[in-house]
């Protein structure tokens, strides 16, 4: 058992090194995330992961891709609160001294869709409104929150 447990650690690094050479040639960043062994049967199983770097040669967290792209186009808005597209890649600094850097939108996010990068690492989750008092955004005025129902077109 501890004989294949001991082969996964040095494949672990010679996958890692080997994944290298390629990630250069795709423009990429590969990792090696997660190995599962079966001692009786000998076998093993490896999730590889792969990101593409950004325009700058940072890799791209996949998992926040997806929430950029919803941003693009349309400001984000709570009925009081408004974050225009512009706000992505904005930074702020948190009670505890962290900076965050705001990241995407979470359409499926009810309570806390705003997602932000800190400089430690990590990603955290807001309410539109902490981020746009963070921004020193202004509230949406009255006549902003109102629709005139002429304006709207029936499809």
């Amino acid at each position: 058992m501890t004989d294949l447990k001991a082969h996964c650690n040095v494949l672990r690094t010679q996958m890692t090194d080997a994944l290298a050479l390629i990630a250069d040639d795709v423009n990429g960043t590969f990792s090696v995330e997660n190995m599962t062994y079966d001692p009786h049967a000998g076998t093993v199983s490896i999730k590889v992961g792969f990101a593409l770097n950004g325009e700058n040669g940072e890799t791209v967290d996949p998992a926040l891709a997806r929430y950029r792209s919803a941003w693009r186009e349309w400001p984000i808005s709570d009925g009081v609160w408004s974050l225009p597209p512009e706000t992505l890649d904005q930074q702020f600094v948190d009670r505890k001294g962290v900076t965050h850097t705001v990241a995407g939108y979470n359409s499926r996010a009810r309570k806390r869709p705003i997602m932000t990068t800190g400089d430690d690492g990590k990603t955290y989750r807001w309410p539109i409104d902490a981020v746009a008092r963070a921004l020193n955004l202004e509230p949406l005025k009255r006549e902003d929150m109102l629709v005139d129902a002429k304006s709207l077109k029936h499809v």
